[in-house]
């Protein structure tokens, strides 16, 4: 990082407590693909246990359009 440059996180604190963390454009970036990389493989488990259990996706939809049991469906 070029001098000058905060490169480690500033904690903001109120009062006791922390309140809200500063971090370089970099690390956010680095942290945000973290982020995205977990929520991909959380997606692809819930995919996995769905196939598995004989949950495809014409099978979603076709539950997506029924009534809920017990809710009235809205007129056209």
């Amino acid at each position: 990082m070029p001098d000058g440059y905060q490169s480690e996180p500033v904690v903001i604190r109120h009062g006791n407590r922390d309140v809200a963390v500063v971090v370089s454009p970099l690390e956010y970036e680095r942290l945000r693909a973290i982020d995205i990389g977990e929520f991909e493989r959380f997606c692809d488990r819930i995919g996995e246990r769905a196939a598995e259990a004989g949950l495809t996706e014409a099978r979603v939809a076709e539950s997506l359009s029924e009534p809920a049991p017990g809710c009235a469906t809205l007129p056209e």
